[in-house]
C-alpha cells in the first residue's frame, strides 16, 4: 500500500499533462483526493486479503457460494464506477473538456 501510495502524485502528474484542468481540481482537492485514493487502495487490498483467508479456511463445499457473493458484492462497487452519478460525470465532463491531442499523442506523453 505504502509503494502504490508513492506513486499516486505522479499517476496525477501524468496525467495533468493530458488533462490540464485536472491541475486545477487537484489544487482545489488540496490532500482530499490523496487520502481517498490511499484509502480506497488499503480498503481494497485489506478487502481482498481478508476474502482469501476466508477463502482458504472454508470447506471446499462453500468456496463456489462464497466467490458468487463476493462477485455480486465487487460487481454492486463496479456499477457506482460504471454510473457514478451527475456530480462526478460533470467533473469528468469538465475535465474532458481540457483533453489535448489524439489518443496516440495520449499514450505517447504519458510514455515520456
Amino acid at each position: 500500500n505504502e509503494i502504490l501510495s508513492s506513486l499516486v502524485q505522479d499517476v496525477e502528474s501524468d496525467l495533468s499533462e493530458i488533462w490540464p484542468r485536472l491541475k486545477t481540481i487537484l489544487k482545489w482537492t488540496g490532500t482530499i483526493d490523496d487520502f481517498l485514493i490511499d484509502f480506497s487502495m488499503g480498503l481494497a487490498r485489506d478487502g481482498a486479503w481478508n476474502f482469501a483467508v476466508e477463502l482458504a479456511d472454508a470447506p471446499s463445499t462453500k468456496v463456489a457460494g462464497l466467490i458468487e457473493a463476493r462477485d455480486q458484492s465487487v460487481a454492486k462497487i463496479g456499477n457506482l464506477i460504471v454510473n457514478p452519478g451527475w456530480i462526478v460525470s460533470t467533473l469528468f465532463k469538465m475535465i474532458r473538456l481540457g483533453e489535448k491531442g489524439s489518443v496516440s499523442d495520449k499514450i505517447e506523453d504519458l510514455e515520456n
